[in-house]
């Protein structure tokens, strides 16, 4: 599921496509709000804030300062 939301976030950002970025977020936030869902599901948001630190659109446009 991490290289799911990762290749998301990925192409989100070389399209310029906000919307997908959005949609990433939102499921990311899911994730970190289930209480049973794996818990490595629940902190993928965290590993990609880690993992694009320092990209400033998807920084901001997938909202990974939330996590």
């Amino acid at each position: 599921m991490e290289n799911i939301i990762q290749d998301m976030i990925e192409a989100a950002w070389r399209h310029k496509d906000y919307e997908m970025a959005e949609q990433a977020y939102k499921i990311m936030l899911k994730f970190a709000s289930t209480f049973n869902c794996p818990s490595n599901w629940q902190e993928i948001g965290e590993k990609m804030a880690a993992h694009f630190q320092g990209n400033d659109w998807i920084e901001e446009n997938c909202k990974l300062y939330d996590f």
